[in-house]
């Protein structure tokens, strides 16, 4: 039984040492429990001229399958453990979000499909350089070999 248990005990030691942490790559949680909505090994691409972040089919069925409860969240973005922003999910039909949120996250987005979301400052307030706001997530990205334009 003492066997069993140590066995045990390593098993799940080799398992959290090699998890990924929190710290590094990229992330978006939920602000309220800290949970994990989208990571690194979720995203196939982002594009920097749409803000739009290509999912695996695998991502967007569980924020899917997360339903109402996905759009009550606010979602918070963090790259190698910095949060950059935070924003509210919404659908393309649901209305402008309120303050104090940074960015809407369209899920599904409004562009292409539901393997993707898309990041969008409020309407009222327009970025006035796309490129400046987003720089982090495009070096990030570039950085990854997964950005496209």
């Amino acid at each position: 039984m003492l066997a069993v248990l140590i066995a045990l005990v390593a098993v799940l030691w080799v398992c959290q040492d090699r998890s990924p942490s929190l710290e590094s790559g990229f992330s978006l949680v939920s602000q309220k429990d800290n949970a994990v909505l989208v990571s690194d090994a979720d995203i196939v691409s982002y594009n920097s001229t749409s803000q739009e972040i290509t999912l695996t089919a695998q991502a967007s069925q569980r924020l899917t399958q997360m339903g109402d409860e996905l759009y009550k969240s606010v979602g918070v973005i963090r790259i190698n453990g910095e949060e950059i922003c935070q924003g509210l999910f919404r659908t393309a039909y649901m209305s402008s979000i309120p303050p104090p949120s940074k960015i809407t996250i369209f899920f599904p987005s409004d562009l292409t499909d539901d393997h993707a979301l898309r990041l969008l400052y409020p309407q009222s307030e327009p970025p006035s350089n796309l490129q400046e706001n987003y720089a982090q997530f495009i070096q990030y990205f570039d950085d990854a070999n997964k950005l496209t334009h």
